[in-house]
């Protein structure tokens, strides 16, 4: 069973709370909504790890971009910068 305390209770029992969080996550509400998430350093750790960090997605290699992709890129660019035109526009 998940445990929920309101901000007010969280701000008075706050040692307690933190000790329940060791074990389960505690969900903290205001105003009836779910606002924040308090849980162990240990659960968060996990956590981050299952997500891959920006550096990663951005530094791995996909396969399916090679050169032959940029030439057809380039050649598909080439053609419609010569088949487009610019439209002259009034201001008033």
């Amino acid at each position: 069973m998940a445990i929920t305390v309101t901000s007010k209770e969280f701000n008075q029992r706050a040692s307690q709370v933190l000790k329940w969080s060791e074990e389960q996550p505690v969900f903290i509400t205001k105003w009836g909504k779910v606002v924040s998430v308090l849980s162990s350093y240990a659960d968060y750790q996990q956590t981050k790890q299952a997500e891959p960090s920006f550096e990663q997605i951005f530094t791995e290699i996909e396969e399916d971009v090679n050169d032959h992709f940029f030439t057809e890129f380039e050649q598909a660019l080439s053609e419609i910068r010569h088949t487009s035109s610019l439209r002259s526009v009034e201001l008033d």
